[in-house]
């Protein structure tokens, strides 16, 4: 009877998830694209099954080579606009701020906090804190709005190779310049960020093949 008494008995059902750590529908699978720890994880179950030395430096060499040409990337079309707003701005301010070395820093992490959120605060908004989510597509929106000179000339430079100059160019390059604003403000950060990861995983997977 006691050991009856003992199989029939239930477990305590725990407490459900608070809603801080649940993931929201719409948001995780745009923060999981730019999660660092997604992207570790997603290289090493590829470079995990690698055990041939030769291999690993072959990959080796061309992720480093992607990776320096992504970064360049990520520079030229993304932080570099960012940097010269913030400029634009530390010049408009000037006149307002008696101290300028603290203009210089507020204006140097404005510009670049964008890069900072999309790098280290997407697994609090992919896991459900709605003010960091709220803070990233902000900076999202931001930085899109900087990078968009930049993909303006770049989509006008394009279509002007195939079209003279006019208004049909003008409106195609407004058209065009959408996904090349998306290039430099997501593609080619998640891209730089995929081929570093895999780069420094494939030199310590080096390392662990006698």
């Amino acid at each position: 009877m006691r050991h009856q008494s003992s199989t029939n008995r239930q477990e305590p059902q725990r407490p459900g998830a608070p809603l801080v750590h649940r993931r929201t529908s719409t948001s995780f699978w745009i923060w999981s694209m730019s999660d660092l720890g997604a992207l570790y994880r997603i290289a090493d179950l590829w470079i995990s099954t690698l055990n041939d030395r030769g291999t690993v430096a072959f990959y080796a060499g061309g992720m480093a080579l992607l990776s320096l040409g992504s970064g360049y990337l990520t520079w030229g079309l993304d932080i570099h606009p960012s940097l010269i707003f913030g400029q634009h701005l530390a010049r408009e301010l000037s006149s307002d701020w008696a101290n300028q070395r603290i203009l210089s820093v507020v204006v140097l992490l404005f510009s670049i906090m964008p890069n900072l959120m999309e790098l280290f605060a997407v697994g609090l908004a992919s896991h459900g804190n709605l003010v960091v989510d709220i803070a990233i597509k902000a900076t999202l929106l931001f930085d899109a709005a900087t990078d968009s000179p930049m993909a303006y000339t770049i989509a006008k430079a394009m279509v002007l190779f195939f079209l003279p100059e006019g208004t049909p160019s003008r409106v195609i390059s407004g058209l065009v310049a959408v996904p090349v604003l998306a290039l430099s403000t997501i593609v080619v950060e998640i891209l730089f960020l995929s081929f570093l990861v895999a780069t420094g995983l494939l030199l310590r997977q080096s390392l662990r093949i006698r």
